[in-house]
């Protein structure tokens, strides 16, 4: 097919290929080229002066549309209906009715609607909107003119501003209340305007919370306070002590509602402690520590070994019994002494007072240190006690012999024997230490 032709009439484009234009010429033109009363829509046609058929014929002055031509295509014969396009350059769908054509077909960059005020500006036709963009949307003769609109928002503690279209652009938000950081706060403002109060908060600033362990006895409750959003440390509280004190004053230091639980003794109480305050030892002491248990025996004096001082050294309640003397000594009233003599008898004593006088009986002392001659009760050792006449010896209370020593003060066959006076020396067919006779009636040794 051969391209339509397009022709420009009277500010109008005209496309070649539809139904012919007919214009009205004299017989000299309809003669001489008898052919040509159509144009194809193959080839283009051309009028006896070279011009191309389908354009206004000129008038005996030369102007164009001298049959009284208007521009508009002829109906007679139709081929096709002809649309009318306007150009559209900007490609919003609106064209620009300054610039038309006719056509059986559609046409690039041609729309059939007109109303474009600017064919450069794809969002400047009639009915169009007007926007804030410096441009004349609606084709009304103005630009941006837009009433002021509101701006942000009135969610929450938020509150909506004005906007106003300045130069092509929006203006920015004036008035308005913007979202802020959350406050976790008791009035329960929604200050970052989403529509939830106090998101994220595990309190609101300014309440108070009781803490702590208890109030129990001294212990005591605190109160925490809520800061942006979150519990503060716990303040004033006084909490149970690690354990509970023994103390006096009977407080409750673990706060349970008992004192001193628990306790062996009260701090500051003391005790004696040892073993004995017999003879020369004495009791010590001990004090109760703070936590209730006793503290170490300070000051006691232990039993030692029974030396000869008059003393009760081993606190059994006797005083230097088997104290311990050198060779040749014995201990009386608490100091070791020597004998009379040399601790035989020897021939021509009478005792072994040191000396080979016969007859002297031998002193009171010799008596004593030998063979426990007593007159009273202070002549004998510890708590041996004196026999009156005719024994004055040293004896002790009994009940059967085995509590009856052998004398110390003598190796011989003379047996201490248990009688109701209580321990005497015995003699029956033995003899009696020397200075002592056997009492005939009962076989046992006295002075004479």
């Amino acid at each position: 097919m051969i391209p339509k032709m397009i022709y420009l009439v009277f500010g109008f484009i005209v496309v070649e290929g539809c139904t012919p234009l007919k214009h009205d010429r004299d017989s000299s033109e309809k003669d001489s080229d008898a052919s040509a009363d159509t144009i194809t829509k193959n080839t283009p046609a051309t009028d006896d002066a070279g011009g191309r058929e389908g354009t206004p014929p000129k008038d005996d002055a030369g102007g164009d549309n001298a049959g009284g031509y208007d521009g508009s295509l002829s109906t007679d014969d139709a081929a096709c209906e002809a649309l009318t396009l306007y150009a559209d350059q900007d490609g919003d769908g609106r064209g620009n009715p300054n610039v038309v054509l006719k056509s059986c077909e559609q046409i690039a960059d041609y729309v059939e609607q007109a109303g474009d005020c600017n064919d450069n500006c794809a969002n400047c036709y009639i009915d169009n909107t007007e926007e804030c963009d410096g441009l004349d949307n609606d084709c009304d003769g103005e630009t941006d003119e837009l009433e002021p609109r509101a701006c942000g928002s009135q969610t929450g503690n938020c509150e909506e501003g004005v906007q106003t279209c300045e130069a092509g652009q929006w203006s920015n938000c004036v008035g308005a209340v913007l979202p802020r950081t959350e406050i976790c706060d008791t009035e329960g403002k929604d200050e970052d305007c989403d529509g939830i109060s106090n998101e994220g908060c595990t309190c609101s600033d300014g309440e108070t919370l009781p803490c702590g362990v208890t109030d129990d006895g001294p212990c005591e409750l605190g109160t925490q306070t809520c800061t942006n959003g979150a519990w503060g440390d716990c303040v004033g509280n006084v909490d149970p002590g690690p354990k509970e004190l023994c103390d006096k004053a009977g407080v409750d230091e673990n706060c349970d509602n008992y004192a001193n639980e628990g306790c062996i003794c009260i701090e500051g109480d003391t005790e004696d402690c040892g073993d004995t305050n017999i003879g020369e030892c004495e009791y010590g002491t001990k004090t109760c520590t703070m936590d209730g248990q006793w503290g170490p025996c300070i000051g006691e004096k232990k039993s030692k070994t029974e030396t000869c001082n008059g003393k009760d050294d081993d606190c059994d309640g006797q005083t230097d019994e088997n104290a311990p003397c050198p060779t040749g000594m014995y201990c009386s009233a608490g100091a070791c002494k020597k004998y009379c003599g040399n601790g035989t008898i020897d021939t021509g004593e009478e005792c072994d007072d040191g000396n080979p006088t016969d007859d002297d009986l031998c002193t009171t002392e010799c008596k004593r240190a030998l063979y426990g001659y007593c007159e009273n009760d202070g002549d004998c050792p510890g708590t041996l006690t004196c026999l009156p006449l005719p024994f004055n010896s040293c004896t002790k209370p009994c009940q059967v012999d085995s509590e009856c020593p052998a004398p110390y003060y003598w190796s011989s066959s003379v047996r201490s024997t248990c009688s109701g006076i209580g321990c005497v020396l015995t003699c029956g067919n033995a003899s009696c230490p020397p200075g002592m006779v056997c009492e005939a009636v009962f076989p046992f040794c006295s002075w004479p």
